[in-house]
């Protein structure tokens, strides 16, 4: 009876292998009186794409905030094989990947504001930038 029962359970926990979600559910790892509880609950009922992401580059050796080609590294760019990039790639293998949505770099955002030429970033020199006002008057 005792093998026939671990058999039969065996099978069982064979069966339901593939139903099993890989993570922890964020909210039980949370007080009930948190507010990021009711973040996590707004989250999943009104985007629904799972908690986001961030991958923080510490002080590895790299000058990266010094050095553009260095900065290739992390942002997206040219370089196929920058952290950014290999994210887009991961979240585009939606078959091996659980990654929603590409990754976003505050690195891109900048280097895209700061080559706009004709708009309004500063007025003054490099040594002594005064920057504009939000609305500008022109």
């Amino acid at each position: 009876m005792v093998l026939i029962g671990f058999i039969l359970w065996l099978g069982a926990s064979i069966i339901a292998i593939p139903k099993i979600e890989v993570g922890l559910d964020q909210e039980l790892s949370m007080p009930l009186d948190s507010y990021v509880l009711t973040y996590f609950e707004a989250m999943l009922k009104y985007l629904s794409v799972g908690p986001p992401v961030y991958f923080v580059v510490k002080d590895t050796g790299f000058p990266y905030h010094l050095d553009p080609q260095v900065q290739d590294l992390i942002r997206a760019g040219e370089n196929p094989y920058s952290l950014v990039s290999q994210i887009y790639s991961a979240s585009r293998a939606s078959n091996t990947t659980y990654i929603a949505k590409p990754a976003a770099s505050w690195l891109d955002d900048y280097r895209d504001w700061a080559a706009v030429t004709g708009c309004c970033m500063f007025n003054g020199t490099r040594e002594n930038p005064l920057f504009c006002p939000s609305i500008d008057s022109r």
